[in-house]
């Protein structure tokens, strides 16, 4: 078969984010090759997400004729095809090996390859929505998702569709995102989704498309959950088992005021106070009359920036309260806000954004020693 080449490298990074990083089954390090005569689909799983990629491409009248499968060695094969040159590249298997431009791969055993063919969605999807509103609210919601495995449910986001909506959710246990994107909704469902791969693919598809509008597809099954980008790329991934923490009690209901601002001129004066905010060195804004940020540290030591654009509307005592700052400027890339609402200092600050939500805890200071 020959295919384009700079296709062939787009589909192989969509299925390396699957193949397993696990030494033991040299078969989940592969991408299984199928060619039908007008398609090579792509497919390579680590057990826990599958992706599948399709590329076009046409028989070159090879001993096997204009069919075939083929398991290739994942990174290798990518790297060939990254490597070589020319718009296209052929590729023929011989026997116990596979021909890939100028290089000649052994091939992995076949029958060790799980059959994920089981897996592919089917039916009316849980939800269809525009690729880009989709990538956005997913990227604003999965970047609050927890990195520490020993939580298996927090690594996740929630996946809630209802109504005419799919509500995404993640959290940390310091901050949560939370975005809603409108579509079709079919059943009612909620799964809690491993979403880094989705979250991979559907930025590369949305780069590929630009300007041009395209459909995401989402099914939610009993015990994995696929996402179908407009080029028919798919990635499965099994679910997180157990209970989603009730985010909804954590977003309070009143608020004692709320500060408006210009989002870049806070952004600055944020990054800039950030620089001496080091580990759990958190940043204090002082929210009366004139809204001021400050930092400081023992060993590099202060850091002061008004915020011009700021008013504050609520008590007329104001407010003050200590936030990560990295967590705020995450929050306030997420929601798109330009003010944030509190209760007091001890309780979380909330920045709304149009069907974009980001809630940050606060850090307790020090009380000083008198």
């Amino acid at each position: 078969m020959e295919a384009d080449r700079k296709q062939l490298d787009t589909a192989l990074r969509t299925v390396l984010s699957a193949i397993s990083q696990r030494p033991g089954i040299p078969a989940l390090t592969g991408v299984l090759v199928r060619f039908d005569g007008r398609t090579a689909t792509l497919t390579a799983t680590d057990l826990e997400t599958t992706a599948t990629a399709h590329v076009d491409a046409v028989g070159d009248g090879d001993i096997h004729g204009p069919y075939f499968t083929a398991l290739i060695p994942g990174k290798l094969f990518a790297s060939v095809v990254k490597q070589s040159t020319g718009e296209r590249i052929g590729i023929a298997r011989h026997d116990g090996r596979v021909q890939v431009g100028k290089v000649a791969l052994r091939l992995l055993p076949e029958d060790d390859f799980p059959n994920v063919d089981a897996l592919a969605p089917s039916g009316d999807p849980t939800f269809a929505g525009d690729l880009a509103s989709f990538t956005d609210a997913l990227v604003c919601a999965e970047s609050a998702a927890s990195r520490d495995y020993a939580r298996p449910v927090l690594t996740g986001t929630l996946f809630k569709a209802q109504g005419d909506a799919l509500t995404l959710v993640a959290t940390d246990s310091y901050r949560l995102h939370l975005s809603e994107v409108s579509g079709y909704v079919g059943e009612d469902r909620k799964a809690i989704v491993p979403a880094r791969s989705i979250v991979a693919e559907a930025k590369r598809e949305r780069t590929r498309l630009k300007k041009t509008t395209g459909t995401v597809r989402v099914w939610i099954g009993t015990g994995h959950a696929s996402v179908t980008f407009p080029n028919g790329n798919t990635v499965t991934t099994r679910l997180i088992e157990g209970e989603y923490p009730n985010y909804e009690q954590l977003i309070p209901a009143t608020h004692e005021g709320r500060l408006t601002f210009d989002a870049e001129e806070m952004r600055e004066a944020v990054k800039l106070t950030g620089l001496l905010a080091k580990d759990t060195t958190p940043i204090r804004f002082e929210m009366n009359g004139t809204t001021i940020i400050r930092a400081s540290s023992p060993d590099l030591g202060e850091a002061e920036a008004v915020v011009e654009s700021a008013q504050w509307i609520g008590n007329a005592d104001g407010q003050t309260a200590a936030f990560n700052p990295v967590y705020f400027l995450d929050g306030l890339t997420a929601s798109g806000a330009s003010s944030f609402e509190m209760r007091d200092g001890l309780k979380p600050l909330i920045l709304r954004g149009e069907r974009r939500l980001a809630l940050v805890m606060p850090v307790r200071m020090p009380v000083p020693v008198s």
